[in-house]
């Protein structure tokens, strides 16, 4: 009987320390920069960093059915997006725009980034929380019910 009350407190023990790690609230970037050299570390240098042009590499959409990866081989198209260093920016598909907005990038008290995009008229187009390093980034649409995540590299 004094063995299975130890070994329930080791059991209570383990399950309380394994529940007791902490994990970051934001989610690791998944990136094709393995050194990943030069994160995002404020706004201005992620602004900086993201002025460019940068090739679609896949979305990840997550529902009630599961997750979905769609590429430019799977869908038949090529994504772009054309950041410049005065905070416009441009969609494309199959080389021709899409839409054309003004952005600004907010950080958090938790260093996490987002890009917030604006129609013409000023109002909000959609919201993104953006991980990346010099050459790759990944934006999550908070705009969206489903949780969709794309993968971009610089061209």
């Amino acid at each position: 009987m004094k063995t299975i009350k130890l070994f329930l407190a080791f059991i209570f023990v383990a399950a309380l320390s394994g529940s007791s790690c902490s994990s970051s609230s934001s989610p690791s970037p998944t990136i094709t920069d393995p050194k990943c050299e030069n994160p995002f570390k404020d706004a201005k240098s992620t602004r900086n960093s993201l002025s460019g042009q940068w090739n679609w590499i896949q979305t990840t959409q997550t529902g009630r059915g599961g997750s979905t990866i769609t590429t430019p081989a799977s869908s038949g198209e090529t994504r772009e997006i054309n950041f410049t260093s005065d905070t416009n920016v441009s969609w494309l598909t199959n080389g021709k725009t899409a839409g054309t907005y003004t952005y600004t990038i907010e950080s958090s008290p938790t260093a996490e980034f987002y890009l917030n995009m604006f129609n013409a008229d000023g109002s909000l187009y959609k919201i993104f929380q953006i991980f990346g390093c010099n050459q790759s980034f990944r934006l999550i649409d908070l705009s969206s019910s489903l949780a969709a995540e794309s993968l971009y590299n610089k061209k």
